[in-house]
């Protein structure tokens, strides 16, 4: 559920949980609005990769992951970087 340039973060959030979707992102806010400020969300991806490369390098691992993952990801802020992953369960 692809969301347009300049949609604020609580619309966004809002829409996936709606769907009963998995929010996907590079936006570093995103993990205090479920973490700290308990918006409602079923889980949460955050890509960590910037100034480490081309995305192209990096998509095969960061499918795999999300693959490998899979309803790990739900009830879940899951970071997702050149190093692995790290999670923290909500």
């Amino acid at each position: 559920m692809p969301s347009p340039l300049g949609v604020d973060d609580m619309t966004v959030l809002k829409a996936a949980f709606v769907n009963d979707a998995i929010t996907l992102t590079r936006d570093k806010d995103f993990p205090k609005l479920i973490l700290h400020d308990r918006h409602p969300a079923h889980g949460l991806i955050l890509l960590k990769y910037q100034g480490a490369g081309p995305w192209a390098v990096y998509s095969a691992e960061i499918v795999e992951t999300i693959v490998r993952l899979d309803e790990g990801l739900r009830g879940a802020v899951t970071v997702i970087h050149p190093n692995g992953y790290e999670q923290m369960r909500f």
